[in-house]
């Protein structure tokens, strides 16, 4: 078996490779060992998958969904107060999900006045930082494994097309100062619900992603999680196409429809 980012030999590879780490509570899609070679695997945790999940945005849903590091601690979510001055705060859990508020200035009350009001901080993932551009890629390339599985497709045959090659090298290597544009949107608060018209039940959809194939020319991975949708273009490194498919299709967005269908399922 051969490694499918940098094509050498992975046959004595000792580690499984998770799509979406298991830091943002992905237990589901993970290639098995070979598939992505030791060494891509761990170039890929030491040069921006550590830098990703320490990103505010990326923290904050660590926090929500009580996801741990690897040391066992849930990162602290942040908030602020409005009441008696503007001060910023963070939430802690402890590992027995008991939770406390820090609040690193101090505050000047008086006798019997409470904290009014604590609303959390809900940020948005940058539109132009390398962790998540190289992030999106290299999930884009390892779920067109998961793809051929699902519709029963030489792996070979999906992953190693030619027109990917210049994302493979953008995310395992890169020429300095390269990036490789995403488009972000934001589609629903973080803590929307919706409903199962079948139960009318409410649920929450944590992340899923899909692949958009627009005429001959086009691949477009898209990635949705807590409400945020990120689109990266497989083959060109700017996001024009991916801005004229979501104009020529009113704005619709596959990965959430997706979603929504499978639970009506």
């Amino acid at each position: 078996m051969n490694c499918i980012f940098c094509y050498e030999n992975s046959d004595q590879s000792l580690s499984v490779e998770h799509i979406i780490p298991e830091s943002l509570g992905n237990t589901q899609f993970i290639l098995k060992k070979g598939i992505v070679c030791d060494m891509c695997n761990n170039y890929f945790s030491h040069t921006f998958e550590q830098g990703l999940l320490d990103l505010p945005f990326f923290k904050e849903i660590r926090h929500k969904l009580n996801v741990r590091s690897k040391k066992g601690k849930i990162p602290n979510g942040k908030g602020f107060i409005l009441e008696p001055e503007i001060e910023d705060l963070e939430f802690h859990k402890e590992k027995t999900l008991e939770e406390s508020i820090i609040i690193n200035k101090k505050i000047k009350l008086k006798k019997n006045q409470t904290l009014e009001v604590f609303i959390p901080i809900y940020s948005s993932p940058q539109t132009d930082n390398i962790f998540v551009s190289k992030f999106l890629g290299k999930m884009a390339i390892e779920s067109l494994v998961i793809y051929a599985d699902w519709y029963k497709c030489k792996m070979e045959d999906i992953v190693n097309q030619k027109p990917y090659e210049k994302l493979k090298d953008y995310v395992r290597k890169g020429k300095r100062g390269q990036f490789w544009k995403y488009h972000t949107r934001s589609l629903y608060h973080p803590d929307a619900g919706f409903q199962d018209p079948k139960t009318g039940d409410y649920f929450k959809v944590t992340s899923s992603f899909t692949f958009i194939y627009s005429g001959t020319t086009n691949v477009f991975f898209q990635y949705l999680i807590m409400g945020t949708e990120l689109t990266i273009d497989l083959i060109n490194d700017h996001t024009e196409d991916i801005e004229k498919w979501l104009i020529d299709n009113n704005g619709k967005s596959p990965v959430l429809e997706q979603i929504l269908s499978f639970n009506y399922l």
